[in-house]
């Protein structure tokens, strides 16, 4: 945050182009103290090769972001406190045990037992709220570099300062020039103590302090990992930058003879992309020069501008300011915006950093509230605050990897080592910035989040070379897990389908191709229609009807074809005519003597007369029978007929054997016998006797009832063998 400093009536704070360090009252090694370095991410804590140390972010709502950095107080009994990582401010402050406001009923305290004093107060205004409180001086550790004799102040009053249960203070890291407390206890060579900031500190210990000069920062989006919360110390992070020279670095912007007090660029353009067209949003003039100018705060949640630069942005959407100076908008509505500051190329803003959702007790639930504001403090445009246009706050710097340096880099990324024996002892600030976001993959990202609904996580959106190598990487084990699926299913489908193929040719081979447990139904319909179905018979040992395979069966238990068992069955029909006892025919080995049942003789119709009898006698066509209209399968309404009979021969070759009597020619008035069949009570041998359904009746075991009434309806059924 950037502050507005009381400094005993001064108009403009102190500024020197050129800032000098030294090297007094410097811990000369690692600091030993608990803990301090075991978590850093890259690098050996209190090394001339520098360390990444983790960021925590923190969030109490859009307005209440930080991140937050631990800080190790005190040397011998020490205290561990997390400070508020701030870019916009160069003063180092912690809430003490003397706090009695408010903010610090939460936050963890400072006690100051082992400090020294200084018999100096602090006190600094912010864009809101306020702090105050004496200075002291104690031993500091961050990342494993102890600096003793630092400057803080230990704040008794905190006023509308976001303290939380997570951090305590604030660590400023802007130019050593803008420092308060500097001013009053000006930086001296030697080992008396004095009022150096933080940062001149850190980079000026010698031999220990980093070799490059330069703090870096990257702050992290809520719900993704892609971008980590990051603070470098002399070292870059390699996953997030892996090639140094892709950063763009330009002199700080400080028109003027005054120099430089923030860490501040030239708003050289704003472009808003919408679905057709690409609006340049007009600048005009900056307060101290012909570009308006912007300071890069990490204290500030917001991007803040003047009102007419902020009405012309959302303008580009439709949208207007409310009665209250926000700006809302549909939360599925993205704004597309970029950023060109100094030479750089224009940097992309993700549309997810730009608006909010709303508060559960808001009106409407569909607005978004716009995160780029008009700010009504008098402070911005002031040319004496050095503040300048605006100020990028927290929603532009998670776009950016930024690099704060103390020396000018070469054309590969490097800077110059810096040793003991150094005779540089001033410093050249740089501001240094790396894209991160990729606008096409952040629209999509703002889609997914806020039109479906859908977590951020783990996207990167192509934002940074490494994240690119990360996701390349997940998604090539994701496809060698897909293809590995696929082959062991397909491995055991073709298994299966092997073991198929063998278990239904083994089911061919003995006979099973044919369907024998037909259901009710089936069999049902195969009747109606007038056809027949072999019943299973058991294979005959011996003579005998125990055991075996089924019916017409080989030994083996392989079935016999349909061929076989017409060819059985007429075997069986011709042996038949010599063995078949009934109680109206006999038929005995000699087949030229027959007699009926009263002992006279039957006379033997030969094949001429048949078929005589069968060319006079013609059947109406309506008289039509089944060939198997003496099958005990028929229905009750078919009838015998002679005709039937004549039909049955017709076409056929002439069989010379005798011919069974006559069966009945269908009384309703028919008696039924003992044994289940029908007897007529006339007889009318003038009639020529029927062949039909004297396989059939061998075939039911011998059988020689016969249906009580048959219907002469015509039938649909096969022809018969």
């Amino acid at each position: 945050m950037w502050p507005r400093r009381k400094d005993k009536g001064k108009g403009k704070a102190r500024a020197a182009p050129v800032l000098p360090f030294r090297a007094p009252r410097r811990r000369r090694g690692n600091s030993g103290s608990d803990g301090d370095v075991g978590w850093a991410l890259e690098g050996v804590g209190g090394s001339a090769d520098g360390v990444v140390l983790p960021l925590q972010y923190v969030s109490d709502g859009p307005y209440a972001t930080s991140y937050t950095l631990p800080v190790i107080f005190g040397d011998e009994n020490t205290q561990n406190l997390s400070l508020q990582v701030d870019t916009g401010s160069s003063d180092m402050w912690v809430a003490s045990t003397s706090c009695g406001s408010s903010a610090c009923g939460n936050a963890p305290l400072y006690s100051s037992t082992s400090a020294i004093p200084t018999a100096l107060d602090f006190s600094i205004q912010y864009l809101m709220g306020n702090v105050s409180g004496p200075v002291y001086w104690d031993t500091v550790t961050v990342g494993g570099y102890g600096i003793e004799s630092q400057a803080f102040a230990a704040a008794d009053t905190v006023d509308s300062e976001p303290l939380q249960s997570h951090f305590s203070g604030l660590l400023g890291l802007a130019l050593p020039s803008n420092s308060i407390i500097a001013e009053e206890i000006p930086p001296q060579l030697g080992d008396t103590p004095d009022g150096a900031t933080f940062s001149s500190n850190l980079l000026g210990i010698t031999p220990i302090s980093p070799s490059s000069r330069f703090l870096s920062l990257a702050f992290e989006r809520p719900g993704s990992d892609t971008v980590p919360s990051i603070l470098g110390i002399g070292r870059h992070p390699s996953a997030l930058v892996p090639d140094p020279s892709k950063i763009a670095y330009d002199v700080l912007y400080a028109p003027g003879n005054a120099g430089p007090l923030f860490w501040k660029a030239s708003v050289r353009e704003i472009t808003v992309y919408t679905n057709t067209s690409r609006l340049s949003i007009p600048l005009g003039r900056g307060v101290s020069g012909v570009f308006p100018s912007a300071v890069l705060d990490s204290g500030v949640p917001v991007i803040l501008t003047t009102s007419s630069v902020a009405n012309a942005i959302y303008g580009a959407i439709g949208v207007q300011p409310a009665a209250d100076n926000n700006y809302y908008y549909p939360c599925t509505t993205p704004l597309n915006m970029t950023i060109t500051l100094d030479d750089r190329k224009e940097i992309s803003i993700h549309p997810l950093d730009l608006s909010t959702p709303p508060g559960s007790d808001a009106p409407d639930q569909n607005s978004c509230i716009g995160l780029i504001q008009a700010s009504q403090d008098a402070a911005l445009r002031n040319p004496s605050s050095g503040i300048g246009d605006m100020v990028l706050g927290i929603s532009f710097l998670r776009n950016v990897y930024t690099v704060l340096a103390y020396d000018v880099p070469a054309s590969n990324g490097s800077f110059p080592s810096v040793t003991i024996n150094s005779t540089n002892a001033t410093v050249h600030p740089r501001l240094g910035l790396l894209g991160l976001t990729d606008p096409t993959v952040a629209l999509e990202e703002f889609h997914r989040v806020r039109v479906l609904n859908q977590p951020l996580s783990n996207s990167d959106g192509g934002n940074s070379p490494a994240s690119k190598s990360r996701g390349s990487h997940k998604s090539n084990v994701g496809i060698d897990v897909l293809i590995g699926l696929g082959s062991f299913l397909g491995l055991c489908l073709l298994i299966f389908g092997v073991r198929w193929l063998v278990k239904r040719r083994a089911e061919l081979r003995r006979g099973h191709g044919a369907d024998y447990n037909r259901d009710a139904k089936t069999r049902s319909l195969a009747l109606a229609l007038g056809g027949y179905e072999l019943a299973p018979r058991r294979w005959q040992n011996g003579g005998g009807d125990g055991g075996g395979a089924e019916a017409g069966a080989d030994p083996d238990g392989v079935l016999p074809t349909e061929d076989e068992l017409r060819k059985r069955r007429y075997d069986a029909y011709m042996h038949s005519l010599r063995t078949v006892s009934t109680d109206r025919t006999q038929f005995d080995e000699d087949p030229a003597q027959l007699h009926n049942k009263d002992g006279s003789s039957l006379n033997r119709v030969t094949t001429g007369e048949f078929e005589q009898t069968q060319r006079l006698s013609s059947p109406p066509p309506t008289a039509m029978l089944s060939p198997r209209d003496d099958s005990p399968f028929l229905t009750d309404n078919q009838e015998h007929s002679p005709e039937a009979a004549l039909r049955h021969s017709r076409g056929a070759l002439s069989v010379d054997v005798p011919l069974l009597p006559a069966v009945d020619t269908g009384d309703a008035n028919a008696n039924v016998r003992a044994d289940g069949g029908a007897e007529a009570d006339t007889e009318d041998p003038a009639q020529p006797p029927s062949m039909a359904g004297v396989g059939a009746a061998f075939a039911r075991g011998r059988s020689t009832s016969r249906p009580s009434r048959l219907s002469s309806a015509p039938s649909l059924s096969p022809t018969a063998v």
